[in-house]
């Protein structure tokens, strides 16, 4: 735009305007396509992460019910799983500290090592017994997945700024030979600012665990509620 009147001759003519529009929408078509794919892969990982969360509650109440089939000898082991899974619920809401956090596995350790000493039970509590030790194992599974799952899925760093260098191009050539008024300048400017808040929300996507866009814990507060029941 500032650039244009200083041009050559040559550089100012319709030729030279045919060929600059046809490169800016190659670059046009490529940044979709880029987008698309970030967008698909933050959703996806958005929602896997949101499924993860509604399966690791389901255990924290299944092994519960199978608990309670133990009885009262139970009650104790019970309370460090309840403060494991509000550990989780307040880790994964947004705190940085807390009995979610991997150095917790202590409350789980507990947990087994209970279960352990009680393996010459009578046939029937050994099968009871065993039930609780498999859904324990898949509660530390999914917590581990879930962990895994809140790193970056899409790649950042170049590919982000080969996106930003795209759309730099994009913009430059569609101001190229735009009028100068206050109207143009504020679509550009509000383009220019909802391309980068697209940006932000994808690459805030693929951290499901943390950030303004993150999955609900709520599942796990309906499951430990039922828990303290």
């Amino acid at each position: 735009h500032f650039l244009y009147p200083k041009l050559p001759q040559k550089g100012q003519d319709d030729d030279t305007n045919t060929l600059v529009r046809i490169v800016a929408n190659l670059f046009t078509l490529m940044t979709s396509l880029v987008l698309g794919l970030m967008i698909n892969q933050s959703r996806s990982a958005f929602e896997e992460a949101n499924q993860s969360v509604h399966a690791f509650a389901s255990q924290l109440i299944a092994l519960n019910l199978t608990l309670d089939q133990i009885g009262a000898e139970w009650a104790g082991m019970k309370k460090h799983l309840i403060a494991y899974g509000e550990g989780v619920r307040v880790h994964w809401g947004g705190a940085t500290e807390g009995p979610g956090k991997p150095g917790a596995d202590h409350l789980l350790e507990a947990i087994d090592d209970s279960l352990d000493q009680r393996q010459h039970a009578t046939a029937d509590r050994k099968e009871v017994y065993g039930e609780a030790r498999q859904k324990l194992e898949q509660i530390a599974a999914l917590r581990w997945d879930l962990t895994e799952k809140s790193d970056d899925i899409v790649p950042g760093g170049p590919l982000v700024l080969m996106l930003v260098a795209w759309l730099i191009v994009i913009f430059a050539s569609f101001g190229y030979r735009s009028p100068r008024n206050l109207l143009v300048f504020g679509i550009f400017t509000a383009s220019a600012g909802l391309m980068a808040g697209t940006l932000y929300l994808v690459m805030d996507m693929e951290r499901p665990l943390s950030g303004p866009i993150r999955v609900s814990v709520a599942p796990i507060e309906r499951a430990l509620e039922e828990m303290r029941d």
